[in-house]
């Protein structure tokens, strides 16, 4: 039976564009996914609140490399169960083709790995959370030393640009698997263009990746289950800004990209950050809200190499670390199912357990 699908035509709507010599990239290097190694991301704090304290000053100072990439919710502090879970779920993939390394979040009930072998003919090995997840979001921050706070709430000068895409095992039936998108400032205040920006803070459903025709009507299977595209890239665009000081006189950056996740529909999906950007803008005639339709790009993936290779057989002086960088032995002997660090020396590498 044909399941309901709640994506128009509408969204295909394009948002405008600014031109690109009229916006300045200031995205912290730490988040350019291109450059950085296959294998597992490291998360290096977890706050157990829907926010991290603010003012986010010691979190900053303590954790800042050229971008910091946290997690909050939930029992999320290190040490604790979920974001054990969590961690071995969350590294860089390379997908190939015309989209390459990505940022990855998987659910340890996601079938991407089946999906892509059929696909593909490839084992992506992609690794995936080890239980089910409490709730959580994720958090981006800005550049504290590079972040405008010349714009305001009518002329925001900041373009926040998310190029995403998402695997799910039940396309359409998942609903939300990012419930809210938005940014808060220095003080933990929700960074807006109007009240109307504010109060409408776009999800991410999973039909949005299902793949259509000409006529824009989606493609189902022998079995009346919509399709999955992995050509199909959601580009979330929106605008803020970021005052330098608050009406307290507290300095308002940096400011942090807040994803809520959806938890339990992401334990059965995949999500692939291609794109996570801020541009400052010279100038900004229309700015675009989150009340606006989505659009979306098309990138093909053409991977050609595993995500996370195994090995089985280490030399002498080897030591091997959970995600969590707590040392569990000197050899792959009676692992558990996980992603692995194997430590020689200098040298370092991952290691999948199925």
């Amino acid at each position: 039976m044909k399941k309901s699908l709640l994506i128009a035509a509408a969204l295909l709507a394009a948002s405008p564009v600014i031109a690109q010599e009229e916006m300045e990239d200031i995205t912290p290097s730490g988040y350019n996914y291109d450059e950085m190694p296959v294998g597992l991301v490291n998360i290096p704090v977890g706050y157990d609140t829907a926010n991290p304290p603010a003012p986010y000053d010691p979190i900053v100072q303590e954790y800042y490399d050229n971008g910091l990439f946290i997690v909050v919710g939930g029992q999320m502090v290190s040490g604790t169960k979920y974001i054990d879970r969590l961690r071995p779920g969350v590294s860089i993939v390379d997908l190939g083709g015309e989209v390459g390394k990505v940022l990855t979040v998987s659910g340890h009930e996601s079938k991407v790995n089946d999906v892509f072998k059929n696909l593909y003919n490839v084992e992506l090995n992609v690794p995936q959370c080890t239980d089910a997840l409490n709730w959580f979001n994720f958090g981006w921050f800005t550049d504290p030393n590079n972040t405008p706070d010349d714009g305001t709430a009518d002329e925001p000068n900041i373009r926040c640009r998310i190029v995403m895409n998402i695997c799910s095992n039940s396309i359409g039936e998942a609903d939300n698997v990012i419930n809210k998108v938005y940014m808060m400032d220095n003080q933990g205040n929700v960074r807006s263009v109007s009240t109307e920006f504010e109060a409408e803070r776009s999800s991410v459903n999973s039909a949005e990746f299902a793949e259509y025709d000409d006529d824009g009507e989606p493609v189902m299977d022998e079995e009346e289950n919509y399709v999955y595209d992995p050509t199909r890239w959601l580009v979330y665009e929106f605008d803020f800004h970021c005052p330098g000081i608050d009406e307290d006189k507290n300095l308002a950056y940096p400011l942090r990209l807040k994803m809520e996740m959806n938890n339990g529909n992401l334990n059965h999906s995949t999500v692939f950050f291609k794109e996570v950007k801020f541009f400052k803008m010279a100038s900004n005639p229309d700015p675009i809200k989150m009340t606006r339709s989505h659009t979306y790009k098309t990138m093909v993936p053409n991977p050609t190499a595993t995500g996370i290779q195994g090995v089985r057989s280490f030399g002498e002086g080897t030591m091997v670390y959970n995600a969590a960088g707590q040392k569990v032995g000197k050899s792959a002997e009676g692992l558990g199912k996980g992603v692995y660090v194997v430590k020689n020396g200098s040298k370092s590498q991952k290691l999948l357990v199925k």
